[in-house]
């Protein structure tokens, strides 16, 4: 028994160290998973922006275009000046004064496309602008966690 004591106490000291490392390790995992999970969030989130700025850019160049088509369709009409605008063309050729109210609706036109196109690019700057605030929002928010 006396022997014994020694050897139960040793092996109590062992187990207890044995423990102790097996925690130390669980730990370790735990956090490795969480920063495995914030990085592999961190790219999740940079690709979805990446997306976004991708679509926001073919919404703004597909705006365009349909603006840019849709004056010049309109462009080779006489347009009235009643409320709502009628397009019209005559059976003929344009001539006379029918010339001079085309010219009058092409100058027109191109002064609202010019005002549309104008909106469109402030727009898109304004997207720009809060999505480069947003994303400086979210690296302060990282970096405050860090």
């Amino acid at each position: 028994e006396i022997q014994a004591a020694p050897k139960m106490q040793k092996r109590a000291e062992i187990e207890h160290v044995v423990e102790e490392k097996t925690k130390e390790s669980t730990l370790l995992l735990r956090e490795q998973a969480k920063l495995d999970m914030r990085e592999e969030r961190r790219k999740n989130l940079e690709t979805i922006r990446e997306i976004r700025i991708k679509q926001a850019l073919a919404l703004h160049q597909l705006s365009l275009a349909r603006a840019e088509s849709q004056f010049k369709g309109l462009s080779n009409f006489i347009r009235t000046k009643a409320t709502p605008s009628i397009f019209w063309a005559p059976k003929g050729e344009f001539k006379g004064k029918c010339a001079d109210q085309r010219a009058e609706t092409k100058e027109a036109l191109e002064k609202e496309r010019e005002e549309v196109l104008a909106r469109l690019h402030k727009f898109r700057e304004e997207e720009e602008q809060a999505d480069k605030e947003r994303q400086q929002e979210l690296e302060e928010r990282l970096a405050q966690r860090k």
